[in-house]
């Protein structure tokens, strides 16, 4: 098993009234490639907002390769060679 370039470990975040994330792993390895599903409001979005550095989780760590690091902003993921690529959607024009 390869080392993973990135770990999150124990990402939990709150809104007023919401817990969005609790506790949430996740790894990334080299030549991996992840697809998230779920309910809405599973926290899916949330996840990658943390991840791409939109959103600054209540609570756990972020490490990139053996770092713990913070992601305070989009700008800070992308200087580690972070980015998230979101679902596009298109329309058939009739």
């Amino acid at each position: 098993m390869t080392h993973a370039l990135v770990e999150l470990r124990g990402i939990t975040k709150q809104y007023p009234g919401v817990v969005a994330l609790k506790g949430v792993d996740f790894d990334l390895r080299a030549g991996e490639v992840h697809a998230l599903a779920g309910e809405n409001g599973a926290g899916k979005s949330t996840l990658m907002k943390v991840l791409g550095g939109g959103v600054v989780p209540d609570a756990g760590e972020i490490r990139v390769g053996d770092q713990i690091v913070r992601l305070r902003s989009p700008k800070d993921a992308l200087a580690l060679g972070i980015s998230v690529v979101h679902q596009v959607t298109s329309r058939a024009v009739v």
